[in-house]
């Protein structure tokens, strides 16, 4: 078989691979609907709690308008990403499952993300047109340059959250523990990424702690730069790929101790 063969054939799997992570999240309605619901009533709690906090206080970065546009970018942003990677691999391992995908001819990797990309696609084309709308709305004024550098930032951002979803995915292997695994991450995400919160209206202990740490590129990164608050960008992305390296080496690292392992103990 030629290699143009081989990579058509590749090209193929990949397309239907993201098709199927696609159609996957149409399938269920309800919970497209349900999850829509739910993110409106985060959004319009944050409203009244930060209108309440911003009418006896006056935040230095981001005033009140920008720190709803804020909540509302962060939003869409979690919709888009692969979420669920970690939970899914976790699965697999307690049922047993995940022998039988990596003894599959594509590697499991490219399985996990071309198929989570398909699901992305399906939350960025429909299930946030209702956050697009309240952007809209509420009248997120942005620039071109800085939405450019929205979209490389998040794009990059993408891949390093793909990888950090493996690399907690692949715990799951050495704890047998999803619960565990997810709460650590969530927890982790909540406190350091700028999820809920901008890092930079933290206590100047805990920014510091944030500012060092990799979890500011998820969310805090892309939403201040799309601001136009961010004055790092070249930096922010020269970073973000060293970050992306080191994770990736860290999990491959792992990935093959565990390959290792499992083809010692099949014999």
């Amino acid at each position: 078989m030629t290699n143009s063969k081989i990579i058509n054939g590749k090209n193929r799997i990949r397309k239907r691979l993201i098709k199927i992570g696609f159609l996957t999240n149409q399938v269920y309605k309800e919970a497209n609907i349900v999850k829509i619901i739910s993110d409106l009533l985060f959004i319009t709690i944050q409203y009244f709690i930060w209108k309440a906090i911003y009418a006896g206080n006056n935040i230095g970065l981001l005033g009140f308008e920008q720190m709803f546009t804020y909540i509302i970018i962060s939003t869409i942003i979690e919709n888009i990403y692969p979420t669920q990677v970690s939970q899914e691999i976790g699965i697999s391992v307690k049922k047993g499952d995940i022998i039988l995908t990596l003894l599959r001819p594509f590697s499991f990797i490219e399985q996990l993300f071309y198929q989570g990309l398909g699901k992305s696609l399906f939350r960025l084309v429909i299930l946030n047109i209702p956050f697009y709308l309240l952007g809209i709305f509420v009248g997120i004024d942005v620039t071109l340059p800085n939405l450019v550098q929205f979209i490389i930032i998040t794009g990059l951002t993408y891949i390093y959250y793909f990888i950090f979803e493996i690399f907690f995915g692949i715990l799951s292997f050495y704890t047998i523990s999803t619960w565990g695994i997810q709460n650590l991450k969530y927890a982790l995400l909540l406190l350091l990424s700028g999820r809920v919160i901008p890092i930079q209206v933290y206590p100047d202990f805990l920014y510091k702690i944030s500012n060092l740490l990799p979890f500011k590129y998820f969310y805090n990164i892309p939403i201040i730069t799309l601001l136009g608050e961010g004055t790092y960008f070249l930096k922010s992305v020269i970073l973000l790929l060293v970050n992306i390296i080191i994770l990736y080496t860290i999990y491959r690292f792992l990935f093959n101790k565990l390959l290792r392992k499992l083809t010692v103990q099949g014999g």
